[in-house]
């Protein structure tokens, strides 16, 4: 679960990259405005959630387990974190590793050495 507000380029961000991922983001995002009179109280209680007095957003959630804000999901997402979580839920197979290229090492000595 995804908390966002509705204007929130680092919300939109990670959303685009979840979506690039497979991951059904309108199932997963919950955007929250400030103007509407229970964002204070959400807000109340994510703070009671994650532990944190002040946050930026987006603040995830997975598995009922508080993950972090934008920083800490991007991180996560590249390590490979979710990879089991996504192909459990989603279905979406991990990303494959590019394995790294071997380059051949050659040592070439010049007359001086």
């Amino acid at each position: 679960m995804f908390f966002s507000l509705s204007v929130c380029p680092q919300c939109d961000e990670l959303r685009a990259q979840l979506a690039d991922l497979g991951v059904p983001v309108d199932k997963v995002f919950v955007k929250w405005d400030k103007a509407t009179p229970q964002y204070q109280s959400l807000k109340s209680q994510l703070i009671k959630l994650t532990g944190c007095s002040q946050f930026t957003f987006p603040q995830t959630f997975v598995r009922a387990e508080y993950e972090g804000h934008f920083h800490d999901v991007k991180n996560n997402i590249a390590a490979g974190k979710f990879d089991v979580f996504f192909s459990e839920v989603f279905g979406i197979a991990p990303p494959v590793k590019e394995a790294a290229e071997t380059a051949s090492l050659e040592l070439g000595f010049d007359d001086d050495f």
